[in-house]
């Protein structure tokens, strides 16, 4: 059963509560600190092939970059991690190191620990310098199913954005079918088993441009209702021949941001601002913004050529309706030839 619409607790994938994980004593050395007493720090989790051992592992921090790493179906975006992105949960990892603790699986070559849960304290325990705990399943004892599943754990430092998990979820659906980019809502719903408005929101966060996100303070932070605002803007901007790169460079150009202003406020003030401009550019579409003339006149007043130039002359647009097939194959070989060595 597919888990992005829904969550799952710990205690049903560990087969049992926490108790004991405080009790067990951090160490400056990779491995588990209970090998020191002669035995290593197990922990069952049930999986799909039944009980399986993980052992606790302590890894310092100048370690934590070389020996781990994101597993690969861990939706988190590494790249977007940064400051501001990790605001909530640093300070206390700071002042008090990292007390929850993670879960990873060993690469298939045994060397490195992929993480499954805990990609955010990874990277907050790399930047403050803290020991980065975490318990370790044996090398192919997860399936993907399994994976999966302690990801969508309800107990997360900071949950996965509409985008992050949209992007997990066409991972899994191209797993299935291979032409699952091309299905529609309604055929990905009926494919992973979810209901069709979450995965219609999670396509929607899927498909907005990274020029868009990218300009956030904490991209992948930004509110779950913003997806719905910036793919809006991005059809605006597609519909009125705009580039979305100049339309972002613009937006944060004109928004003003308060010295003070948390994260929050900023996400929120550099979406008022796209709005702003995007009202703009709707606005200008009441006045004569193209001027049309026909290029050539036909019997036929289902048959045109006809050609568009903007306000300001920097753009043109041909419409051929009716027009023979040879011949505008012919304008595409013509435009492709002029400008193949300039491409």
């Amino acid at each position: 059963m597919n888990k992005f619409g829904r969550q799952t607790t710990k205690a049903d994938l560990l087969g049992g509560n926490k108790a004991g994980f405080g009790q067990v004593t951090q160490s400056n050395k990779l491995g588990s600190s209970a090998q020191l007493a002669g035995a290593p720090k197990t922990k069952l989790f049930t999986l799909e092939s039944g009980k399986v051992a993980a052992t606790y592992h302590v890894i310092p921090a100048a370690e934590i970059e070389t020996k781990t790493r994101a597993h690969k179906l861990n939706p988190r975006n590494q790249k977007a991690l940064c400051l501001d992105a990790v605001r909530k949960v640093i300070d206390d990892i700071r002042e008090n190191g990292i007390d929850t603790d993670c879960v990873g699986i060993w690469s298939d070559d045994n060397t490195t620990i992929e993480i499954i849960e805990g990609s955010v304290r990874r990277w907050c325990g790399i930047e403050t310098e803290q020991p980065y705990p975490v318990w370790v399943l044996p090398v192919g004892s997860a399936t993907k199913k399994d994976i999966r599943r302690l990801i969508s754990s309800a107990v997360m430092q900071k949950a996965h954005s509409y985008r992050e998990r949209g992007r997990a979820m066409m991972l899994e659906a191209t797993e299935l079918e291979d032409n699952a980019k091309e299905m529609k809502v309604n055929e990905l719903a009926d494919l992973l088993d979810m209901g069709r408005e979450t995965v219609r929101k999670l396509l929607q966060a899927y498909k907005v441009s990274e020029v868009f996100i990218d300009a956030f303070p904490d991209c992948e932070g930004i509110p779950n209702s913003f997806y719905a605002i910036l793919s809006r803007i991005e059809k605006t901007l597609t519909k009125h021949f705009r580039r979305p790169s100049v339309f972002v460079d613009e937006a944060i150009k004109e928004v003003n941001f308060e010295s003070d202003s948390s994260v929050e406020e900023r996400q929120v003030q550099l979406l008022k601002t796209m709005e702003h401009l995007e009202a703009k550019i709707k606005g200008s579409s009441g006045k004569s913004q193209w001027d049309t003339v026909d290029i050539v006149t036909f019997d036929s007043k289902d048959k045109k050529v006809r050609k568009s130039t903007n306000s300001d002359g920097r753009m043109v647009k041909f419409e051929f309706n009716r027009i023979e097939k040879d011949l505008i194959d012919e304008i595409e070989a013509i435009i492709k030839s002029r400008y193949a060595e300039k491409a």
